[in-house]
């Protein structure tokens, strides 16, 4: 998992304050409407994502408060990640491209009260996944379809808090997936 260390000016006495940019773009499903009663729908198993980028290079160009990184992504690969509650049980650290030219294909699995799983299909294919970033994608089923419901919110690369099971008590606990601390 990449970081990348920037700093411009002259420093202070052999000091220079580095800040670091994280160069990926993350992914998080959240659960929306179900539907109604009689599509049966409980829930979200998984979502596998088609079309994603598999390998990439980027471009860092410094700034004169921050770089930019331009990526050129080639080849896709298929990723699945499973459901916890109502989101994603951990998010997806992808390589940042356009959607609007490079869409990603949604495989979403979901459980039904009879019947058995279901798989629906739904695309990521506007705006742009953007490095340091966190898009989160609520994912609504209408029409009997799965639809990616472009409630995108863009958030500054950070915390990610998401509750798993302590193998040691059984306790449900928070962790954060983001949490970098250099001393």
């Amino acid at each position: 998992d990449p970081l990348i260390g920037y700093y411009s000016g002259t420093g202070d006495k052999g000091k220079a304050v580095i800040t670091f940019y994280h160069p990926l773009t993350a992914i998080i499903f959240k659960t929306g409407s179900l539907g109604d009663e009689k599509y049966k729908i409980t829930g979200i198993r998984s979502v596998k994502l088609k079309g994603a980028y598999k390998t990439g290079t980027a471009t860092i160009a410094g700034g004169a408060t921050e770089p930019s990184f331009s990526w050129s992504g080639s080849e896709s690969v298929e990723v699945v990640g499973a459901f916890s509650g109502t989101q994603s049980a951990r998010p997806f650290l992808l390589i940042p491209q356009n959607l609007t030219t490079d869409k990603i294909s949604l495989e979403v699995t979901v459980s039904r009260s009879e019947g058995g799983d279901k798989v629906m299909y739904a695309s990521l294919n506007q705006g742009v996944l953007v490095a340091g970033k966190i898009h989160i994608y609520t994912l609504d089923y209408v029409n009997d379809k799965m639809e990616a419901t472009l409630t995108v919110t863009l958030e500054d690369w950070g915390k990610v808090m998401n509750t798993i099971k302590d193998p040691d008590t059984g306790n449900d606990t928070e962790v954060d997936y983001f949490n970098a601390t250099f001393n």
